[in-house]
């Protein structure tokens, strides 16, 4: 997970810059991306990033050109450094959606859907974007 504060009225070309540079993580093993941003202060994000392990964040994309071009694409934006952290998924609950809406509690019990584990191989772990 990195916390990331952009400076002030760069955050649609910070976007921008990140939906481009996103491609550079998810190439060298990245599961998924995502970027979320705060709904009480619209210059801070938080990007979570899911690995196979812990350690593919550092051992495998800090040493890549990946890493390299991600960081060249969106550094410039930053306002600070970013804060970095690393945690592990403990739980995840999705309700299955149909062509009527969501599905109410009852007809996801049914479907199985309360009953699915999270991915157990899947690590949410921080990918470091500040210079070391």
């Amino acid at each position: 997970m990195v916390e990331l504060l952009i400076r002030k009225g760069a955050e649609e070309a910070f976007l921008a810059a990140y939906r481009d540079a996103s491609q550079h993580v998810l190439a060298v093993g990245c599961r998924t991306l995502r970027l979320v941003r705060s709904s009480s202060d619209p210059r801070r994000f938080l990007v979570i990033g899911e690995w196979d392990s812990v350690d593919d964040p550092s051992a495998v994309f800090q040493g890549s050109d990946g890493f390299v071009r991600w960081r060249e694409a969106v550094s410039e934006f930053f306002a600070e450094p970013p804060f970095v952290d690393q945690g592990v998924q403990l739980h995840c609950e999705t309700v299955p959606v149909s062509p009527d809406g969501p599905a109410s509690a009852d007809r996801a019990e049914e479907a199985g859907a309360a009953d699915q584990p999270a991915a157990a191989n899947v690590t949410t772990a921080a990918t470091t974007f500040a210079d070391n």
